[in-house]
């Protein structure tokens, strides 16, 4: 059982330092990728190494692997929306060099079209 809990801070702290090279989106799905991965995600392994673990402390494992993968989740969850946004103010910030520019209007409406 102290494996396994040693095991879960390992995964916590190199997630922690992986968490902090990300800055692209390629950077995230690998970060992702080792983390959550199907076949070779550490999490994964983790589940993984339960069916190994006596009778008697599988709750205990199972409560520190679910907590452990709830953390990355969401962690994963934060870096995953700090991207998108990160992208999508950047695409608002890219000028069409093709469109005319913005010309203020000069002069105020006539008095009778107000009135319509």
């Amino acid at each position: 059982m102290e494996i396994l809990e040693k095991e879960v801070e390992e995964i916590k702290k190199s997630f922690e330092d992986a968490e902090k090279e990300v800055k692209d989106y390629q950077t995230f799905l690998k970060l992702k990728e080792e983390f959550l991965g199907r076949k070779k995600g550490k999490i994964t392994n983790l589940i993984n190494l339960l069916k190994t673990i006596p009778k008697e402390d599988k709750p205990r494992a199972g409560r520190l692997i679910n907590e452990i993968k709830e953390f990355v989740e969401s962690r994963v969850r934060e870096i995953e929306k700090r991207i998108e946004e990160e992208r999508l103010r950047r695409k608002r910030e890219v000028i069409d060099p093709t469109l005319p520019p913005l010309v203020p209007e000069i002069g105020s409406p006539h008095p009778i079209r107000k009135m319509s």
